[in-house]
């Protein structure tokens, strides 16, 4: 039986030299192997990709410009705009520092060519393999086609897995597996999915004049209405199946990438005495000294003296924004916060605090040096009721003169109390977990604004490197598909909310937010943006490409089936480079300290 096999060869002395063809021949060949190699390569395992847009901004820029704020002195990016031809357009007259809220108008005059967007390297092989450890998965940065055109990419975070239901609540994405809901909830659902795909025929015929205006009004009238009562009945059965979807360490570590920095202490504002560390409750001259950029607690024998952040409302607010756009919508209040710190107790043996609030719960982390243990405690205030409770004690380590780690997050219901990189204690569902039925009806209640405090008594020390963090937020949006006749029928609970980023206006409720649930199913994905404002992502998909058409009924407008990813993006290889006068300011230095893993 014959074989295959690898051979090589040398030259004996005195051999003749082999015939230059064949030299030429081995060149030309070696050059096509490359070729056909680098194909291959980019075609199955690795392929890069250019960032066009801010969508995923802060986590991946599009094309941007940087500004360094003139009253705190923070570097931050702000989006360009181009217009359809592809030239770009008057930079913004203003900008809204994200540290320390003030307006700038100085960002007209620092006009420069605008940086590149982020390039970044996106594994394709185990996409193409699959499975469980392979496969998709939730919170990763994924790359995709477009659905409205099947060419274009995308590049969106993985939030909605299928075979389940999700729906955005106050922020946050909650879940439910299908295979636990009564089957009546899910007929109601795949005849949701049925309505929404009429609604698109609708459009189509309309578009191409098989239906006049009113024609099609008295259509969209009957789906609408009938759209309306599904949403109220499915909606009491769902609030005991969802659960909200955790971005903890054990499950992702996208978490760091989606904390937003709300007000950093090292960066102070020079002018505006309005935002900041301020002492509260306190009659006697506080202590506490926040001046600096290291603040300083001088109360061996105070008792407990308190500081608030104060003028940074937690609002869903992103710099990288067009300022006039993001200014004319109404942020929503982000409640989701992180406290973090660098501890060095100096003196005493008294306590050191950490305070987070989120509607009616407080949460307080005291670390009591004298004794060497950390507690933290749940105060509920409801109905003219307090309650309590304690979590801990645990046992650290608190020497004095040794600068120690300290962080304190309330994030997707869930707070945790971190001490030198390590989590000391935290939360459960039994001491704390959402209320979807409340949270639902939450515009009916005046809720109190998270505050944010730390507290010391019986301690001399210094805190370096303050800074409070927001989670990111995820909007409710509206599909604007539709005109909006008084003869549509639409419930004007599920009618959506207003959102001057998109021009039809006011429009249907977006796929799979608040009161407009959406039920995955086979290979089917959702995908959101982490600039949630300025993100046309799976909630706001509307147009529907040839390539997905033919499908009919079998794809759901919003997602992302399965043979339409590309793969998972792991890493920035070139950011935007630095700008030299001797390099006549086009960044060509790359910026070796922003390359960096993508999570």
């Amino acid at each position: 039986m014959a074989s295959d096999t690898l051979t090589t060869t040398t030259r004996e002395p005195g051999q003749a030299d082999a015939q230059p063809e064949g030299g030429i021949r081995d060149t030309l060949e070696s050059i096509v192997v490359a070729f056909v190699l680098a194909f291959v390569f980019r075609a199955f395992i690795v392929e890069a990709f250019v960032i066009p847009t801010g969508s995923m901004a802060p986590t991946l820029y599009g094309e941007h410009a940087t500004h360094t704020c003139t009253m705190c002195g923070w570097e931050y990016a702000y989006g360009m705009v181009r217009d359809p031809t592809g030239r770009l357009r008057e930079l913004q007259h203003h900008s809204v520092c994200p540290n320390c809220g003030w307006e700038d108008d100085a960002v007209r005059r620092e006009y420069s060519p605008p940086d590149n967007g982020d390039r970044i390297l996106v594994l394709k092989w185990p996409f193409d393999i699959g499975g469980r450890l392979l496969g998709p998965k939730r919170w990763e940065v994924t790359v995709f086609k477009d659905p409205a055109d099947g060419d274009t990419n995308f590049i969106k975070r993985l939030v909605g897995l299928p075979n389940e239901v999700l729906e955005l609540i106050d922020g946050d994405v909650y879940t439910a597996p299908a295979g636990k809901l009564p089957p009546d909830v899910l007929a109601k659902m795949d005849r949701i999915r049925s309505i929404n795909y009429q609604r698109l025929e609708i459009q189509r015929d309309l578009d191409a004049g098989r239906l006049d205006a009113e024609q099609a009004a008295v259509r969209r009238s009957r789906a609408n209405i009938e759209l309306a009562r599904l949403q109220q009945e499915i909606l009491p059965p769902l609030n005991d199946c969802l659960t909200i979807q955790r971005k903890t360490a054990d499950v992702t570590r996208a978490q760091e990438s989606l904390w937003f920095v709300l007000y950093d202490h090292d960066y102070l504002p020079v002018r505006d005495k309005n935002v900041g560390w301020r002492p509260v409750g306190s009659e006697l001259p506080s202590a506490w000294d926040t001046s600096q950029r290291t603040i300083r607690f001088n109360g061996v024998d105070r008792d407990s003296e308190r500081i608030r952040l104060v003028g940074r409302p937690a609002a869903n607010t992103y710099a990288y924004n067009v300022a006039d756009a993001s200014r004319d919508r109404t942020a929503d209040v982000v409640s989701d916060r992180r406290v973090r710190c660098l501890l060095t107790a100096l003196e005493g043996n008294g306590t050191f605090q950490l305070t987070l609030s989120k509607y009616d719960d407080t949460f307080t982390a005291v670390l009591d040096v004298g004794r060497g243990t950390a507690t933290l405690t749940k105060t509920t205030r409801s109905d003219d009721q307090t309650r309590r409770t304690v979590i801990g004690p645990k046992t650290v380590s608190l020497p004095l003169g040794q600068p120690i780690p300290v962080a304190l997050s309330n994030v997707d219901y869930r707070v945790s109390l971190t001490i030198d990189g390590r989590e000391i204690l935290a939360t459960d569902d039994q001491t704390y977990r959402p209320n979807v039925p409340l949270l639902r009806d939450r515009s009916r209640r005046a809720w109190p604004e998270p505050e944010t405090e730390i507290a010391a008594d019986h301690l001399k020390l210094e805190l370096r490197h303050v800074v409070v963090e927001r989670d990111v937020y995820y909007t409710n949006t509206t599909v604007a598909t539709e005109a909006t006749d008084p003869r549509s029928g639409l419930d004007s609970r599920y009618a959506g909310i207003h959102n001057p980023f998109f021009a039809g206006g006011p429009g249907m409720a977006g796929w799979g937010t608040e009161g407009n649930p959406i039920l995955l199913r086979e290979k089917e994905y959702f995908m959101l943006g982490d600039n949630s404002p300025q993100s046309k992502d799976s909630r706001m998909w509307w147009q529907v490409g040839p390539h997905l058409l033919r499908r009919g009924e079998k794809y759901q407008i919003g997602t992302v089936p399965e043979d339409q990813l590309i793969g998972r993006a792991f890493f920035v290889y070139w950011p935007s480079g630095f700008r030299r006068a001797w390099a006549a300011r086009i960044a060509i230095i790359p910026n070796v300290g922003r390359m960096r893993w993508i999570r």
